[in-house]
């Protein structure tokens, strides 16, 4: 994520002049915005993009507020930088004989990376405590299903009968619900605390990859399922993306009624690439919509969606400096997408 808005609360000149020097020099795109306090600089729903809040002298009270602000991923919202003498710890100081625009620049650099951190420790923290909870939780209903039909097994045989084939499903189908279990977390726990690095792969290939995987399963449900014509390039990580494209084609497969119709389609946007799932199913309830893709590291919470496989998306493509939504489409159904990185910035 890059550094969108720099929020400037204070009225001294000397303290706007060097501000406005320091956020040219570090972060000349950004955008600079004059607030009377941390207060006036709430929105309910910021947009994407790290944002830095520079205070004027302010007070401890002003810094811890600051500092524990929360965006609507719940992750912390500011980096924090006081002009002025510091009543706390944790944040860039610059007091007033420092009042320059090469050294606010120093600061906000340094803020910035450290609120990188934050934000990061603050998502690692939070999934833990999702595996930590529900793993045991999720792992419980299979498990609980196979235990269940092996004693209806075993009561069959001993019994004398033949063997009902159709006791055998339930615990199939549980087997194959921890194996997808056990494959989705493994592959996020090894993919949050990897280092990311983006490569240079061809996405047709990838896509090809998950549609064979999921071959059984699209016949099974007579779906079809149309691509594009040509896939461009990307950059990224092919076994993550890999594992976007087979969450959202399941999700469709799973939810998108009888017969499914899907497509999947690609375009240019900006320096990324979008790609995405459509179907004409019966979409999403408008109230459901904004939960579609919750954080990982807030499922642990008691309102919390049960479904994984939307919040891993999320987080996969997060790691790979995309973004990821849905769209209801006006002929019906529902399309969900994601971007990821276009090679030599599209």
């Amino acid at each position: 994520m890059t550094m969108r808005l720099l929020l400037l609360a204070g009225h001294d000149a000397a303290f706007i002049a060097a501000a406005r020097e320091g956020a040219r020099l570090a972060f000349p795109a950004a955008t600079v915005r004059l607030v009377e306090n941390s207060t006036m600089a709430l929105e309910p729903d910021p947009a994407e993009g790290l944002e830095l809040l520079a205070l004027e002298n302010p007070s401890a009270a002003e810094i811890a507020a600051a500092l524990n602000t929360l965006d609507g991923a719940k992750l912390p919202r500011w980096a924090v930088v006081v002009f002025g003498e510091s009543p706390g710890e944790g944040v860039e100081t610059l007091s007033r004989p420092d009042w320059d625009g090469r050294l606010a620049a120093r600061a906000f650099r340094s803020a910035a990376a450290q609120h990188r951190l934050r934000r990061e420790n603050a998502r690692f923290r939070g999934d833990l405590t999702t595996f930590g909870i529900r793993i045991p939780h999720d792992l419980r209903t299979p498990l609980g299903c196979i235990l269940t039909s092996a004693e209806s097994l075993e009561e069959s045989v001993a019994l004398g009968p033949p063997l009902d084939v159709a006791l055998l499903r339930p615990i199939v189908d549980s087997g194959g619900d921890l194996v997808k279990l056990i494959q989705q977390m493994s592959l996020l726990a090894k993919a949050s605390g990897a280092v990311a690095t983006a490569q240079r792969f061809k996405m047709g290939a990838v896509v090809w990859a998950v549609l064979e995987r999921l071959e059984s399963q699209i016949l099974k449900r007579e779906a079809t399922v149309t691509p594009p014509e040509a896939w461009p390039e990307a950059m990224g990580n092919p076994a993550w993306t890999e594992a976007i494209w087979w969450n959202l084609v399941d999700n469709a497969l799973r939810h998108a009624g009888a017969k499914p119709s899907i497509e999947l389609g690609w375009r240019p946007e900006g320096e990324q690439t979008r790609f995405w799932v459509q179907d004409a199913g019966t979409g999403v309830a408008p109230e459901k919509r904004r939960s579609l893709f919750q954080s990982f590291h807030r499922l642990h919470e008691a309102n919390a969606a049960r479904g994984l496989g939307l919040p891993i998306v999320r987080r996969l493509v997060e790691l790979q400096g995309g973004r990821c939504g849905f769209e209801s489409p006006e002929a019906g159904g529902s399309l969900f997408f994601f971007t990821v990185p276009a090679p030599d910035g599209g």
